[in-house]
């Protein structure tokens, strides 16, 4: 490209605000409109901009409450805002703007039905789009991708306290999925507690107790939130070939592989920020239209086993009709 890249970041909450910290070290001219209802949100979002950006290729940045100062065509977009309103910007966004480009924050949506409606609007105006579940990103996982055992019957077993179950077991279900090169066909809830908790975030829900998921190759994914248990989480992946235990927030991580008699060997484990993700994607995906990350059909059948059967869980549980799983 000749020109500088449109850049635009609809959402400038906490997370929002570090996928533009990482935006600002983007190695690419650039112009980045940020987008946000809350005036707070922007400031915030401004200062955590400041704190990172050498401007050295960012020639300009826009504040503002609404889409009307937008250009008619973005080259990027990332929208990182709560599933709960993410359709609705979304149309609003295409209704007004070319977008070339773009990544959705996760969950996707709140519910099989709101993927269709995306799905419909995104193939009409011909978006390629991909959902940030950032492990896929990480050092550690990419390497171990390189020796993955493909074909292998996978276990996979996250333990911790209450890890927001809800909110981020869709980042596990990805991961294996990556890993194993396979498809989740079964969410089963039947392993959740009874008792529907308020999650830190007003008007969302969250769980506890163990979700499990199964993969078509007979994979399978066993997810368990304690509510009475304060640690932090363990992940061991097991197979016939290799055992992995992943200690993500201590940077600890233990391999063993068949082939060397099961000799355990330690590797550093580090989980990056946000805000030192974000241009890298943008970086990959402006000068090759693809990513690491799962696009939208990937990551959408991930979702609709997950949101379903959540939704199924809630309505048995309280007795209601929810049609939207009120996660974030």
């Amino acid at each position: 490209m000749n020109r500088e890249i449109n850049i635009g970041l609809f959402g400038a909450g906490n997370l929002g605000s570090r996928h533009l910290q990482a935006l600002a070290q983007i190695q690419l001219p650039s112009i980045i409109w940020v987008v946000d209802p809350n005036d707070e949100s922007l400031a915030i979002a401004e200062e955590r901009f400041h704190q990172v950006s050498s401007k050295q290729q960012v020639k300009k940045i826009e504040f503002s409450t609404s889409i009307d100062r937008i250009p008619s065509e973005l080259d990027l977009c990332v929208i990182s805002t709560n599933a709960d309103i993410r359709l609705n910007v979304l149309d609003t966004l295409l209704k007004a703007i070319n977008i070339k480009y773009l990544l959705l924050e996760k969950v996707l949506f709140q519910s099989e039905s709101e993927i269709e409606i995306a799905a419909e609007i995104l193939n009409k105006q011909k978006v390629k789009t991909w959902i940030n579940c950032p492990r896929r990103m990480y050092p550690f996982y990419q390497k171990l991708k390189t020796t993955f055992p493909i074909g292998e019957k996978i276990h996979y077993e996250l333990q911790g306290g209450n890890w927001g179950i809800g909110c981020n077991s869709i980042h596990h279900f990805d991961l294996l999925a990556w890993l194993t090169e396979d498809n989740l066909v079964e969410v089963d809830t039947s392993g959740l507690e009874l008792e529907i908790l308020k999650s830190k975030r007003s008007g969302f829900h969250e769980f506890t107790g163990t979700l499990y998921g199964r993969y078509a190759n007979g994979s399978e994914c066993l997810l368990t939130a304690n509510q009475t248990v304060d640690c932090s989480s363990v992940i061991n992946i097991k197979s016939d070939s290799i055992k992995i235990e992943i200690r993500e927030s201590k940077g600890e991580a233990i391999i063993a592989r068949k082939e060397t008699n099961w000799k355990r060997e330690s590797h550093d484990f580090r989980i990056p920020f946000q805000s030192e993700l974000t241009h890298q994607f943008a970086y990959q995906v402006l000068k090759t239209g693809q990513s690491v990350l799962a696009d939208f059909n990937d990551s959408a059948d991930l979702h609709r086993p997950f949101l379903n059967s959540l939704i199924q869980h809630l309505n048995k549980v309280t007795g209601k009709v929810y049609s939207r799983c009120p996660i974030t």
